[in-house]
């Protein structure tokens, strides 16, 4: 019952895998959809029409990456930023992710796209090695670990 949200350039390819309704978005635009924000971001993927988003709710925003390689979005001042660090199949690496999350003044930084499929994965260790030396928050969460905001 909760609302979908896909880049429209794989709009159908959304609806085809969910099976149910799926509202587009574009780089640039904004919309409101189960009492959220949610703002399309650049996002850099090779061969993919990808976007970041900006998901805003309860007072809160996080910023998703998505998959992607550097760019910069265009975000400041999220209070959750979850970005790739496998720096595999055209994503940013653990280091990179750990900027990423500085330069968008990320109250604090959520790895993603590790310890979940054997082909795509990397330890969070470069990761939080960046994080400490940037003075960068992180969180690295264990599968399945909630991680919830005051």
């Amino acid at each position: 019952g909760a609302p979908v949200v896909a880049p429209a350039r794989i709009i159908e390819l959304a609806r085809e895998r969910t099976g149910g309704e799926v509202t587009s978005i574009s780089e640039g635009e904004t919309l409101e959809a189960g009492g959220f924000r949610v703002q399309a971001v650049p996002a850099v993927h090779p061969g993919e029409h990808c976007v970041g988003y900006v998901i805003e709710a309860g007072g809160h925003r996080l910023y998703h990456s998505g998959d992607t390689t550097w760019v910069d979005p265009g975000v400041r001042g999220v209070d959750v930023a979850l970005v790739p660090i496998n720096g595999k199949l055209g994503n940013i690496d653990g280091p990179e992710a750990a900027r990423l999350a500085r330069l968008v003044e990320a109250a604090l930084a959520v790895p993603c796209h590790y310890d979940m499929f054997e082909f795509n994965t990397a330890s969070p260790d470069a990761f939080v090695g960046e994080c400490e030396r940037l003075g960068q928050a992180y969180r690295v969460l264990r599968l399945g670990e909630r991680l919830t905001l005051d």
